[in-house]
C-alpha cells in the first residue's frame, strides 16, 4: 500500500526538504530531514512538509493516498494533474482530493519553493470531505511555510507541548481558511456523493443532471464553474482514482477493478488510468522502482 509522502524522488542534487510525520514509517534509524509529531493525528494530517529547490530542470514526486494541499511561496513550479501539467506561481495553491502520484517540477532557473499538507483519508473535516475535485486558489504559502517551519523546529528542540499544540492547530486553520470561500453547490455534491455510490453505472450526462434536478447544460456550466471540468471529465476523474484506491489497498484483478469503476474493456481501463495517473494499473500497485526513499 502507498504511503502518504513516505517516499520522494528527485532529479537533480539541490532539493533541500523539512517534513514533519504524524508516525514515522517503518526505517532502520532516524530518516534525515523527518521528524514525528504525533499531534497531527488529531486533525488526520499525516505529513506537513517544505521543498526548496534552487537550480531547474528538477523533478520531485509522491504517494497522496489522501487530500493534500500544495503552495508555492516563491519562484515557479509545474504540478501534473489529472494527466495535465500545470503552471504553478507564488500566491497559488492546489488542494487535490484524491489517492494519485502527485508529480511537481521546476523548469526556470530562479528555482521554486513548495509547501504541502497531507490528510487521510477519508476525511472527518466536512469541508474536506466536500472536495471531490483538485481547485487551485489564491493562497499566501509564504504563512504556511513558516508554520510547518515552526512545528519542525518544535519538535526537534526540547519538549513544549504547548508550542507544538499552536503550531498544529495554526497550519489546520491555514487549510480550512483555504477552502472556507470555496464551498461547492449543494447540488453538485449531491450528484457526485450518489455518483460514487455507483462509479461501475454507465452515466449519461442526462442520468448525472436528473440527479441534481439541473439541466444537462446547467450542470455543465455549475461544474466548469466549481470543478474547472465537465460533468464527464469529471465522472472518469472519480473513477480513475478509485480504481487507484482498490489498486493500492485490494488484491483484487486489474479487470475486476476496471469493472467495479464502469469499464468493461480492461485494455480501453489500462490507457485511460495510465493517461491520467502517469503508470499503468500494474505498475500503479506494484509501486515504482524510481521512487527513492529519503
Amino acid at each position: 500500500m502507498h504511503q502518504a509522502l513516505s517516499q520522494l524522488h528527485a532529479e537533480g542534487t539541490s532539493l533541500r526538504h523539512w517534513v514533519v510525520r504524524a508516525r514515522l514509517a517503518e526505517a532502520p534509524g532516524p530518516v534525515p530531514g523527518v521528524v514525528v509529531c504525533p499531534l497531527l493525528a488529531r486533525h488526520q494530517i499525516t505529513q506537513a512538509g517544505i521543498a526548496n529547490e534552487r537550480v531547474s530542470s528538477c523533478v520531485g514526486g509522491f504517494e497522496v493516498p489522501g487530500l493534500c494541499l500544495l503552495a508555492w511561496f516563491g519562484g515557479t513550479g509545474q504540478v501534473r494533474v489529472d494527466g495535465i501539467w500545470h503552471r504553478c506561481r507564488p500566491g497559488e495553491a492546489w488542494m487535490l482530493p484524491f489517492s494519485a502520484p502527485l508529480t511537481f517540477r521546476n523548469d526556470q532557473p530562479s528555482g521554486w519553493n513548495c509547501c504541502w499538507v497531507c490528510y487521510e483519508r477519508p476525511p472527518r473535516e466536512p469541508r474536506l470531505a466536500a472536495l471531490t475535485a483538485p481547485m487551485v486558489s489564491n493562497f499566501e504559502a509564504k504563512s504556511l511555510y513558516c508554520a510547518i517551519m515552526g512545528l519542525v523546529q518544535a519538535c526537534q528542540g526540547p519538549a513544549l507541548p504547548t508550542a507544538i499544540h499552536h503550531w498544529v492547530e495554526l497550519i489546520q486553520s491555514y487549510v480550512l481558511n483555504l477552502l472556507g470561500s470555496n464551498w461547492q453547490d449543494d447540488r453538485l455534491r449531491r450528484v457526485w456523493a450518489i455518483v460514487e455510490q455507483d462509479l461501475a453505472r454507465p452515466w449519461t450526462l442526462a442520468e448525472l443532471a436528473h440527479e441534481g434536478h439541473l439541466s444537462p447544460e446547467h450542470l455543465r456550466r455549475c461544474c466548469q464553474h466549481d470543478l474547472r471540468s465537465s460533468p464527464m471529465r469529471h465522472l472518469t476523474r472519480l473513477r480513475m482514482h478509485r480504481a487507484a484506491e482498490l489498486l493500492a489497498t485490494t488484491s483484487e484483478k486489474v479487470a475486476s477493478v476496471a469493472r467495479m469503476v464502469g469499464y468493461q474493456n480492461p485494455f480501453v481501463f489500462s490507457t485511460s488510468f495510465k493517461r491520467w495517473m502517469g503508470w499503468q494499473p500494474s505498475a500503479y500497485r506494484r509501486g515504482s522502482s524510481t521512487i527513492l526513499s529519503f
